[in-house]
């Protein structure tokens, strides 16, 4: 018991970064996978398998590890390799094993876009994580893309990057989001994109 406190109090001694953290494995040491957040992560792949639901948002207080379940998720449906093992880890054999059926990843996985939430314009935001994911590693896809000009335009890059995998998908993460609704309401910004 002693030594499973300790494991868990070294994983808590520094916070998540979604951007920075998502493809080390060091982030998910350590990493506990309560049994309320596996159950989440099972009834969402559910709706994705078995209903057009493809939207979803966690909640839960600050702290409470919902940036670390999206490293490790995202770990998880990313490229085979080291981060992917360390997630299995992470998220123990058997939850792992029923969501690496659901998503079914190839070894290059799924395209991963993390953003984290700011003061500012989320369709630029993520218009510059989508581009930056996509042409992030060895195999850069293509030449770079011009900017958007609209969150319609947006959208429809999101789902052209979908159709260009497949056999994989776009998992779009975005940590914070609250900060991007609070600064549109501060600014009279338009939420509608969302």
């Amino acid at each position: 018991m002693l030594a499973e406190h300790v494991a868990i109090a070294r994983r808590f001694q520094r916070s998540i970064r979604l951007d920075s953290d998502l493809a080390c494995v060091d982030a998910l040491q350590g990493f506990v996978c309560q049994r309320s957040a596996a159950d989440g992560l099972l009834a969402m792949a559910g709706q994705i398998a078995e209903t057009t639901q493809r939207a979803f948002t966690w909640t839960g207080p600050y702290g409470g590890g919902k940036s670390s379940l999206a490293v490790a998720l995202a770990g998880l449906l990313g490229p085979k390799g080291a981060v992917r093992t360390a997630a299995v880890t992470a998220l123990g054999s058997d939850i792992a094993q029923r969501l690496l059926q659901t998503f079914q990843p190839s070894r290059d996985g799924w395209l991963i876009v993390p953003i984290v939430g700011r003061r500012g314009d989320p369709v630029a935001d993520i218009a510059v994580g989508l581009e930056q994911a996509r042409r992030r590693g060895e195999a850069l896809r293509g030449r770079q893309r011009g900017g958007v000009k609209s969150g319609r335009d947006l959208l429809e890059r999101l789902s052209y990057e979908a159709a260009e995998r497949p056999r994989d998908g776009v998992l779009l993460v975005i940590d914070e989001l609250g900060k991007f609704l609070e600064g549109a309401a501060g600014e009279g910004g338009d939420i509608y994109f969302f």
